[in-house]
């Protein structure tokens, strides 16, 4: 059995690394985001994080709801 010669287009549709050609499709390019930090006692953070695993959700998508809710009430 004979290897054949990859054609040289594949190699040029290759990915270069840090490339994913669905990513610009996933992203919003129009919204960015920022990171905030907060700092939780170990327990709170402990707990939260739990809480967030029993309801199949992350402990960013709690804080942004919240966020998202408290700027509804307050603006």
């Amino acid at each position: 059995m004979a290897l054949k010669k990859v054609n040289e287009s594949a190699n040029s549709q290759k990915m270069k690394f840090g490339e994913n050609r669905d990513l610009d499709k996933i992203l919003d390019k129009s919204t960015k985001t920022k990171r905030i930090n907060v700092d939780l006692d170990e327990d709170t953070q402990i707990r939260f994080k739990a809480a967030c695993v029993k309801r199949n959700t992350t402990m960013k998508d709690v804080i942004s709801d919240y966020v998202h809710q408290w700027l509804k009430e307050n603006e």
